[in-house]
């Protein structure tokens, strides 16, 4: 069973991922934060993905990122980040920052719901992984 390791602060938004996820059949855990995130990745077994907000309390997404990609261990699992950001800076950061994808949340409910299904279906059913 694939695992997902959601980091979102906001309840609904991680809600309506994780019911989406969850129809598929992965193994759904959510973090409200970005040390929740760091001390989850931290206790095996490692997430097959990681969705990743920008916006956390505390360590932001981005410092998040630049954990993960540092470390030999977690640096293969795929982050992709969500934002609803539409700052260049935070996108070129992430990049910088070896983030697999960078993706902007839609504020529609319809919109914000196939953005997470492009996401599985790309991410756990087409891409291959180490």
């Amino acid at each position: 069973m694939k695992r997902i390791l959601l980091v979102e602060d906001n309840r609904d938004h991680a809600e309506l991922a994780r019911i989406q996820l969850d129809k598929n059949g992965y193994e759904i855990e959510i973090a409200e934060s970005g040390e929740a995130a760091l001390e989850r990745v931290s206790n095996n077994p490692l997430p097959d993905l990681i969705l990743l907000d920008v916006g956390l309390p505390g360590i932001s997404g981005l410092e998040v990122l630049q954990h993960l990609k540092e470390d030999l261990e977690t640096r293969k699992i795929p982050v992709v980040m969500l934002t609803s950001s539409r700052d260049p800076d935070v996108v070129a950061s992430a990049y910088n920052h070896h983030v697999n994808a960078f993706v902007r949340k839609p504020f529609d409910l319809a919109r914000f719901v196939e953005m997470v299904q492009a996401v599985d279906r790309f991410w756990l059913g087409l891409a291959e992984q180490a």
